[in-house]
Parts: structure tokens; C-alpha cells; sequence
């Protein structure tokens, strides 16, 4: 439909005018000046608020955060500042519609899971309670990934590779939230050296050196995390010779979802320096 305005037709597929006429178009340098008085500090930030929002569309997104019930808009933005395109209303009750008891610290925990949807967070949710049935598991993966956010995130065989281990000890909830935390490789190399002193059945054992990782300098970490990607093949190779034995057979397994978790790895490293 065409509209006359001051006598002017107007063909309503054109863009509308701006609706402050008249009223100074802040500079982009301007809005990062501005966006810092807010209390942003973090250089990216800054760039990527100032290219998607005006100051005001900003300061009216940390209030409607405040009004949501977050603390801290500016920190949860500066951890991740995509979550500033969402609608937090919308996410925080979708959060709810699927039985989590308290959206806000889940999304503080981890703010990338406000970004995730809906349906992925479903899934995941449906994953874990179908695992549950295959490996006789009790684990409740809402009050899981309450515990631990990132879980949300984690890559399928890095779930399998925690949920055979819980199977195979059968473990309590409250150790597999604080196993779940470890890198796998690291966890991997634990269960290898108790195979390798006959002692891979002494869950007590098991559970005192998971323990013990988080005394371990973060150096320590990182090398026994690269010895054991570097000797991932000859441990097949070598577990490959004793399949006879389920120990072996239940090392093999997991060394295969370590493998698939190394091969996607090694994709992001190519894509990231720009290789086929």
C-alpha cells in the first residue's frame, strides 16, 4: 500500500527514514569511547559491540541483562560477546522448559550455551539419559551439566570415552562430575600405566591419581597430555595383540574415540591455517 506523506507518495518496500532525524549519527570511534566508559576493556571485544550496536541498543541490552537477573552483564558479555545478539529473555525460558533450576549461573558458568539453542541442549539431554540405559548408568544430566556446563559442548566421542570409563567403575555421580573435567588424554594415560601394573581394576587407585592431576603444574599436564597423542598408535598396536583380555578390549575401545577426537583436531589446525 502506498502512503502519502507531506504530500509525497512513498513506496513502502523502500527503506524506512531513520527515526531520529535529526540527531547527531554517533562516529564509530565515538561508540568504542563510549562503549569503554561503560566498562568494557577487552580490544574485540569493543570492536565487535561497536559494529553491531549503538550505544544506546547497548546500554538498553545491559539492562534488560540486569532486569534477567545476571550480576555482571559487562564480565558475561566480555567472555563472550555473541550472547549480547541474543534475546536472554527467550533463552532463560527455554532453559527452564527443559528442567534446568537455575538458567542464569548455568549461563554465567558457560555463557556459549545460551547461544547453543534450544534443540541442541535437548538432544544433548536425551543423549545422556539413552547412554544411561546402554551402559546402566543413574547419571541425571541436567544436575550434570548444572555441574558443568561445557559438557554441553563436548564433542560425542569425548562423551562416550567418560561414559564407558563411568561404566566400566561404575562410578557415582559426584566422581564422574569431577572426571568429566580432566583432559581424556591425560585420564587415558592413568588407566593405561594401572592396565600396564595389572592394577586396572582398583577403582580406589584409580579415583587417588584422578585426584592427584589437579596438584600437577600445568606443565606436567600438558606433557603427559602430548606423550600420550604421540604414543596413542603404538598402544593400539599394542592392545591390538591382546584382545583376548576385556581390559585390553576396553582400552582399545577408548583409544579409538581419543583417536576420532585427534583427527578432528588436527582439521581445525588445517582450516585455521587455511590447508584442504
Amino acid at each position: 500500500m502506498i502512503r502519502l506523506i507531506y504530500g509525497t507518495e512513498i513506496n513502502p518496500h523502500y527503506p524506512r527514514m531513520p527515526e531520529r532525524i535529526g540527531r547527531k549519527i554517533e562516529s564509530k570511534e565515538e561508540r568504542r569511547r563510549k562503549i569503554r566508559e561503560l566498562g568494557f576493556s577487552n580490544e574485540e571485544v569493543i570492536e565487535y559491540l561497536a559494529k553491531h550496536f549503538t550505544t544506546e541498543g547497548l546500554q538498553r541490552k545491559i539492562r534488560s541483562f540486569q532486569s534477567a537477573g545476571f550480576k555482571n552483564p559487562i564480565a558475561l558479555i566480555e567472555k563472550f560477546p555473541k550472547i549480547s545478539d541474543l534475546d536472554i529473555n527467550r533463552v532463560i525460558q527455554s532453559l527452564q522448559s527443559l528442567g534446568f533450576t537455575n538458567p542464569i549461573a548455568l549461563i554465567e558458568k558457560f555463557p556459549r550455551s545460551g547461544s547453543l539453542g534450544v534443540n541442541h541442549v535437548k538432544r544433548r539431554i536425551r543423549l545422556i539419559e539413552r547412554l544411561n540405559t546402554k551402559f546402566q548408568l543413574q547419571l541425571n544430566p541436567i544436575e550434570i551439566i548444572e555441574s558443568y556446563p561445557p559438557y554441553l559442548n563436548y564433542d560425542l566421542k569425548r562423551i562416550f570415552f567418560y561414559l564407558r570409563i563411568a561404566s566400566f567403575y561404575n562410578v557415582d555421580e559426584k566422581f564422574y562430575r569431577r572426571l568429566i573435567t580432566e583432559n581424556p588424554f591425560i585420564v587415558y594415560n592413568i588407566l593405561y600405566d594401572l592396565y600396564s601394573q595389572n592394577k586396572i581394576s582398583d577403582i580406589d587407585e584409580f579415583r587417588r591419581l584422578i585426584t592427584k592431576i589437579r596438584i600437577f603444574p600445568k606443565e606436567t599436564r600438558q606433557r603427559v597430555q602430548d606423550r600420550t597423542k604421540e604414543n596413542l598408535p603404538k598402544i593400539i598396536e599394542n592392545l591390538k595383540q591382546k584382545q583376548n583380555d576385556p581390559n585390553a578390549r576396553f582400552l582399545l575401545k577408548l583409544a579409538g574415540y581419543l583417536e576420532a577426537l585427534l583427527k578432528k583436531e588436527e582439521e581445525r589446525k588445517r582450516r585455521k591455517r587455511g590447508e584442504k
